[in-house]
């Protein structure tokens, strides 16, 4: 069977179901909306896997990584019961240099408040109906993200690297963490 979608020119056909499958989910991932991370009011008070990124003018910022170059400006990838809850933590920590989430800790760690403003980072939530299933696929966004670039998202860094490097050196789907990464948070990290 043949699959297809109506563009302005006419129709596209896929040549398979899962080529179908990852357009489709790239196009929904193009309409992830992007927050201030000053503005967190503005998340749902929903459990789900929250990533935060880095940008100026509109424009994610380049972080150089031991695996590349992280073009999409990831500064953390976590999980919540509550996202609204835990990413005003993660606003108040950052913004009052306060170490009561763990991306502050990091931030404040690492000085970052040097040259990342608060203002320039932006959050980006994705909802899951369970706590466990967002605690594992941030676990399997975490593991996808070492896997492709080697190392944690900076402001991840503080998460026990004990822990990461018996995560970090498993393959996805493999591990007793959990099942396949989710598609859209693959999207949100690939280049």
């Amino acid at each position: 069977m043949r699959y297809g979608a109506i563009f302005e020119d006419g129709v596209k056909h896929f040549r398979t179901h899962t080529e179908r499958i990852y357009i489709q989910s790239h196009l929904k991932m193009q309409m992830t909306s992007w927050t201030k991370l000053s503005e967190v009011s503005n998340i749902e008070d929903e459990t789900g896997v929250y990533i935060v990124r880095w940008i100026i003018n509109g424009v994610p910022q380049k972080i150089g990584r031991l695996g590349g170059i992280d073009s999409k400006g990831i500064l953390y990838i976590g999980s919540a019961k509550n996202l609204k809850k835990r990413t005003k933590r993660l606003w108040r920590g950052v913004k009052e240099q306060k170490p009561i989430h763990t991306a502050a800790r990091s931030y404040i760690f690492t000085n970052n408040y040097d040259f990342i403003d608060p203002k320039d980072i932006e959050i980006t939530t994705i909802v899951f109906d369970r706590l466990h299933e967002a605690r594992t696929q941030e676990w399997n966004a975490l593991k996808y993200y070492g896997n492709r670039f080697k190392e944690l998202p900076p402001l991840n860094l503080i998460v026990g690297r004990k822990r990461f490097a018996v995560v970090g050196i498993s393959k996805v789907g493999s591990s007793k963490v959990g099942t396949e990464i989710n598609d859209k948070l693959k999207i949100l990290i690939d280049f």
